[in-house]
């Protein structure tokens, strides 16, 4: 297991690599994702079982990931690529990674922020894993961030709400008491046409009145329990 005291050693090691391979005029970029970044950015996870990392450079990285593994006694994929491959990666979480680090002036660690956390994770959010334990864990810590902007981001990176496994709908939209944004449609055509004048986002006013019906409905319920319970 890594903690972040040994991913801080281990990256500094493979920076010695970079620097004896390439010279002090290397750069090189990585951006740290999934447990990992969780360990370096938040204190609910102490240690991960390997680094997933994006970089362009991940070829050079290689043969050097290997001799940092050979002389340290670790696993050979302590740092690998393997999220590339995944249904839960797109190039696009570069553009909202936060500096982590720089070691020895060559290595520039990036980190994937809460969102791009939150919408991978819903991803890929498989059975026997901690994805939606995580997802809980990061927004108790975020408490800034909505449904909205989960929603936003998400489309960003993967084109519509389509792939988001069906756990991570049902937490998400039940933590936030909202809609799910594949109801958009069905919703605005229930919207009385005043409600519809000068909309500029669909989708808030549709939660809105979503949730408006929500409320109405629990609240009958409610009632019928009482009363009939009389």
């Amino acid at each position: 297991m890594l903690s972040k005291e040994s991913i801080d050693v281990y990256l500094d090691k493979l920076a010695d690599k970079i620097l004896e391979k390439f010279g002090p005029e290397a750069s090189i970029e990585i951006v740290v994702v999934g447990g990992a970044a969780i360990a370096i950015n938040y204190t609910f996870r102490e240690s991960t079982m390997d680094i997933d990392t994006f970089s362009r450079a991940s070829a050079y990285l290689d043969d050097l990931v290997a001799d940092v593994a050979k002389e340290c006694s670790l696993p050979t994929d302590w740092i690998n690529h393997n999220v590339m491959v995944t249904g839960s990666f797109t190039p696009a979480i570069a553009q909202y990674a936060k500096h982590y680090k720089t070691f020895k002036g060559v290595l520039k660690v990036f980190t994937a922020d809460a969102l791009t956390l939150i919408c991978m994770k819903s991803v890929c959010c498989r059975p026997d894993s901690h994805d939606i334990l995580d997802i809980k864990n990061i927004l108790d810590v975020e408490t800034d961030i909505t449904f909205s902007q989960i929603v936003e981001r998400f489309v960003t990176f993967y084109g519509g709400w389509d792939k988001m496994s069906m756990d991570a709908q049902m937490y998400l939209t039940k933590r936030f008491n909202a809609m799910p944004p594949d109801m958009v449609d069905m919703v605005w055509d229930m919207l009385p046409p005043s409600l519809r004048v000068g909309v500029e986002d669909k989708y808030e006013v549709c939660s809105k009145y979503y949730r408006e019906v929500l409320l109405r409905a629990r609240s009958k319920s409610t009632q019928h329990y009482i009363y009939s319970n009389y």
